[in-house]
């Protein structure tokens, strides 16, 4: 045990605090770490370390690292698990005695590196191989096939001058994908996460996924971002404010760290619908995001947000809302425009070095009268739930080394959204990119339970289950919107008054997954799952259902995500 801390020290001190920063891609098992280490070490919060806007650099975290090792508070799966991703973010460190044919693998965690005054560059191949076979039914019909997952690509991460960063991922990839991703593109002819694609032979797509950035630091506090990523709010398994759900979006990210406060800016460029116009273009969107995060106590941690989406002709951006403090409600109204603004905030509270609860609350529209005849008076009431009374909120818990046994860790989440929620009266300013939406996949009008439970045995492999049970009113008319759709206008809404969450045809969606995943190497993985899908409805057209086995192997590639 005591080599992995020896090897934790010569990491964080190796670290040269002021050079750039490289971002870990979301979908990494690292977040998973960061968590579990930031719960155990006492829930003392470091000024410098604010979690809740993802991706962070690995630089965000070698404080807390260093906290945890010298308070006794990290084990050993977990040390080594960190002074593996340390040598991978550290790209002058991890060298090899023996690299093959005297240029591959001169380091640890990279195919091929160049490490030079002023230049650092570490390059690796991407491969995801899975196959699987897929049960189901759908609206009363049997079907069997076989799926598939093809991606071939490379990922190229280096530094310039110590100050500046770069990240490209590019990948190729052939899928069949499972019932539940087929039936999205059904409905809204788009890929979740992605965005062109085209059909590739039976029932299959193609499509190319691309991501890169570049970052530098601006002063000691101030530092940017800019490229086409992901990124996500919060600290829950699904995010209400901002998810990774949707496609890389093109993105200027400034953040900054004073004293006990993190204060970001988003602002993105995103694409309005799926299709694209005459001209073969795609008609464009803009959103601006601000968010700060403050450490209130030493446990206590609390966000406040502010979004706005909003389009002007000839795809222009607003300059109005590129001032980085400012109030969007207060922008859009000078403007007399009718722009989507969103507000809220987030918490997370640390107990005893064993919990963490967290959560979100998203205010669309609302009007504190209609809240308060929502609330206090009885839907016999004319004016119980108007349809304008459009919030989400979530509610948390996550337990590391449940019965005190190393390693084994339970998550609970509550999410609650209201019908018309993210949607808006001109459906080119919902809250969507590229026909896909940018908080909770399955949309508004639902209220889901849902658990991940996580057991990692030895440092090579980890053992999961995730589930869910999502309980929602489906639209039977494509003239009517009961409120799931964030691509109709809320104009179709039937009724302005007497709305309640699930209203419209009332549907049961259950998920179940468990997994295992056994490390062979530094950042190759296989994989294998099984995944369990079912809607129960009382329309025939809507019941599906869909069960698979899969088996996969991945080389630097975060696992696919189909929990939707």
């Amino acid at each position: 045990m005591r080599i992995y801390f020896l090897f934790l020290l010569s990491a964080i001190f190796s670290f040269n605090f002021l050079q750039a920063q490289l971002f870990i891609p979301l979908g990494n098992d690292a977040y998973d770490l960061f968590n579990r280490i930031e719960i155990k070490s006492g829930g003392t919060f470091l000024s410098s370390f604010h979690s809740s806007i993802k991706e962070f650099s690995f630089e965000d975290v070698l404080p807390l690292l260093e906290k945890a090792t010298f308070g006794n508070s990290i084990d050993s799966l977990d040390a080594n698990a960190f002074s593996e991703l340390a040598f991978f973010y550290n790209l002058d460190k991890g060298k090899r005695k023996k690299p093959i044919l005297k240029h591959f693998y001169s380091q640890n965690a990279a195919l091929y590196s160049i490490n030079a005054a002023g230049f650092k560059l570490s390059v690796n191949p991407v491969i995801y191989f899975a196959g699987a076979y897929e049960i189901g039914n759908k609206a009363g019909s049997h079907f069997d096939r076989a799926l598939f997952i093809n991606t071939r690509g490379a990922t190229f991460q280096g530094i310039i001058d110590d100050k500046i960063s770069f990240y490209t991922f590019l990948t190729d990839n052939q899928m069949r994908v499972p019932l539940q991703t087929s039936l999205f593109g059904e409905s809204t002819f788009a890929l979740p996460g992605e965005s062109y694609f085209k059909k590739f032979k039976t029932n299959g797509v193609d499509f190319f996924h691309a991501e890169g950035y570049v970052a530098a630091p601006v002063t000691k506090h101030i530092s940017m971002q800019f490229g086409t990523t992901k990124h996500f709010i919060g600290d829950g398994i699904r995010s209400l404010i901002l998810s990774d759900f949707s496609k890389p979006k093109l993105t200027l990210r400034i953040i900054t760290k004073v004293w006990k406060l993190e204060y970001q800016n988003l602002f993105y460029e995103l694409t309005d619908s799926a299709f694209a116009t005459t001209s073969g273009s795609y008609k464009k969107k803009y959103g601006a995001t601000h968010h700060i995060s403050i450490n209130v106590t030493n446990k206590l941690n609390l966000g406040f947000f502010e979004t706005v989406i909003f389009k002007r002709e000839g795809n222009n951006f607003e300059l109005n809302y590129l001032n980085p403090v400012i109030f969007y409600r207060a922008v859009e109204h000078s403007l007399g425009s009718p722009d989507n603004v969103l507000v809220g905030m987030d918490y997370k509270l640390n107990i005893k070095k064993r919990a963490q609860l967290y959560g979100q609350l998203v205010l669309d529209e609302f009007l504190m009268v209609a809240l308060r005849t929502q609330f206090f008076s009885s839907r016999s009431n004319a004016e119980w739930g108007w349809w304008g009374n459009k919030y989400a909120i979530q509610m948390g818990a996550k337990f590391v080394d449940v019965f005190r046994t190393p390693s084994l860790d339970f998550q609970l989440e509550y999410n609650h959204i209201r019908p018309y929620t993210y949607a808006y009266t001109s459906p080119a300013l919902n809250y969507t990119d590229f026909n896909q939406s940018m908080a909770h996949p399955l949309g508004a009008n639902l209220k889901e339970i849902m658990a991940d439970i996580k057991f990692k045995p030895s440092s090579r492999l980890l053992m999961q289950i995730r589930c869910f049970i999502a309980k929602s009113g489906l639209d039977t008319l494509s003239s009517i919107s009961y409120g799931a759709d964030l691509l109709k206008s809320t104009h179709q809404k039937p009724f302005s008054y007497g709305n309640y969450t699930a209203q419209g045809l009332n549907s049961i969606l259950t998920f179940f997954e468990c997994g295992l995943s056994y490390k062979l190497a530094t950042q190759l993985y296989v994989d294998f799952t099984y995944s369990s899908r079912k809607r129960i409805a009382n329309n025939i057209n809507y019941l599906v259902s869909n069960n698979y086995l899969m088996l996969g192997i991945r080389l630097n590639s975060g696992k696919r995500n189909f929990m939707y």
